[in-house]
């Protein structure tokens, strides 16, 4: 069997960003405060082709399968939060999936196993809306980028699962496994600056699962772990944190990555009852 999907999604925001401005009149001493209105533009485009491939093996019940999916995501506008290192002009982002699986059914088990690799390039950069003076001589015209920022990813994932389901009874078990590796180049042309960062980190999930049916009655069971680490970010808080949370790009670090090791426990129960 084949499957092919073709994918396009355009989102295109306006924000109207209101600023209280806290000003100290010395003539009247006394403070005002006025309210300032931004127009910001939030403006992402995605193109997304995935195609999927799945074959018998043998005779026996073994299957292979491949998948190839690729996105590509541009941001002709992005919003000026009026924070540090966050890149307010365009940006463009290429991810791929690569993947192969393999599974067997013989009679009531099941086995399958997964490997998927995903390399992400992505190039965000800054454009000056000023006449920028730099250091050592020299001026950036408006127009000019201040900082490139060059990402490449180059993730892992390895999915195994096996199970057992007879007519009144069932189990499955499973590990995901998920492996992350990270790297930024950081040019910085007001500063004439560059500099690179690497991080890599991995997350475990084991999982669980049971149904038992009656006559009247199924009860199914699935629960997963989940150990690894938090969003990766640095030390925001307040208006930055809230802005990194909803973006649809990737942020640049100012400083080393904070990876804050979180564990998720996830249960499910679910009761079905037939309908006559």
């Amino acid at each position: 069997s084949w499957e092919l999907l073709l994918l396009h999604n355009r989102k295109r925001m306006t924000h109207e960003v209101r600023n209280l401005v806290w000003e100290w009149i010395e003539d009247e001493q006394r403070a005002e405060v006025r309210t300032e209105v931004e127009t910001q533009r939030d403006w992402t485009r995605t193109w997304g082709l995935h195609g999927g491939y799945v074959a018998p093996l043998t005779p026996t019940g073994w299957r292979l399968g491949g998948l190839v999916t690729v996105n590509r995501k541009d941001h002709p506008k992005i919003p000026d939060y009026q924070i540090q290192n966050i890149p307010r002009d365009p940006g463009d982002t290429w991810a791929w999936n690569l993947g192969v699986g393999l599974a067997r059914e013989e009679g009531p088990l099941s086995f399958g196993v997964d490997v998927i690799f995903e390399p992400v390039w992505s190039d965000t950069w800054s454009e000056a809306d000023s006449i920028i003076a730099v250091p050592g001589g020299g001026t950036l015209k408006p127009g000019d980028r201040t900082v490139d920022n060059e990402f490449f990813f180059s993730n892992v994932l390895l999915r195994f699962g096996v199970g057992r389901e007879t007519e009144r009874w069932g189990f499955q078990a499973g590990l995901q496994v998920r492996a992350y590796d990270y790297e930024l180049e950081q040019f910085d042309h007001v500063q004439k600056t560059h500099r690179t960062q690497r991080e890599n980190w991995a997350e475990w999930t084991p999982s669980l699962g049971g149904v038992v049916r009656f006559n009247e009655v199924e009860l199914r069971y699935a629960g997963r772990l989940t150990h690894g680490t938090g969003r990766p970010g640095v030390d925001f808080v307040g208006a930055r944190a809230e802005a990194l949370a909803f973006a649809d790009f990737i942020i640049a670090p100012s400083g080393p990555l904070t990876l804050q090791g979180v564990e998720v426990v996830t249960h499910q129960l679910s009761v079905r009852l037939p309908i006559r």
